[in-house]
């Protein structure tokens, strides 16, 4: 045959099956029994003598492993500020008390009254509809400027001066429905509350 390449008759009886370990000390792919050498640079050996750098880069068994894909951390998300009040009417001060109380450690030298939210009102009629008709509920107005609360004992423990000042100056700071329950307390002559019983403003 003429203008062609006779490929080598090659034995497969060779190819029998070998252990990973012999096929890693033979430096050939495991499952092959290596052929009897071939000479240098004939089609059988190049065709059964592994590349070098391929023995060297992935263990017998082992699949080369993938790189993971890098991803991005997620952007933090600012909490938001509460809402707060701007402007508008005067929401909180404090009336100095000629006579000052201390309570629990803490020396009371002005009461603080602070107008309340919306929610707070909501809190306190949902408290006192739960409450015996012998307890007194103070209004939610007796409070620091950051909500803290006045303890009932020291409004109750005023100077007699102190406590109608107090009451004068919290007309003020009353909405609609709390005034509205405080002349229906007057109206029935049984107060909700003790502090609770003062003038109303006509602002």
């Amino acid at each position: 045959m003429t203008g062609g390449v006779v490929a080598p008759r090659i034995d497969f009886a060779g190819f029998a099956p070998a252990s990973p370990a012999e096929a890693l000390a033979a430096g050939v792919q495991p499952g092959l029994r290596p052929l009897p050498e071939a000479p240098a640079g004939s089609v059988a050996a190049a065709a059964v003598a592994p590349a070098p750098e391929a023995v060297a880069a992935v263990p017998a068994g082992l699949a080369a492993p993938l790189a993971a894909p890098a991803v991005a951390p997620a952007p933090a998300v600012p909490a938001k500020a509460p809402p707060r009040f701007v402007g508008g009417a005067l929401r909180f001060m404090e009336v100095p008390l000629r006579y000052p109380v201390e309570f629990d450690g803490i020396t009371y030298e002005a009461i603080p009254l602070r107008r309340p939210s919306a929610a707070e009102v909501r809190a306190y009629f949902e408290a006192l509809a739960s409450i015996g008709p012998e307890e007194w509920l103070h209004f939610p107005i007796y409070q620091h400027a950051d909500g803290t609360p006045i303890p009932p004992e020291v409004i109750e423990h005023l100077d007699p001066d102190d406590f109608d000042a107090v009451q004068e100056a919290s007309a003020d700071f009353l909405c609609a429905r709390l005034r509205r329950l405080q002349e229906a307390s007057r109206e029935s002559s049984t107060p909700l509350t003790s502090a609770d019983t003062g003038p109303t403003s006509s602002k």
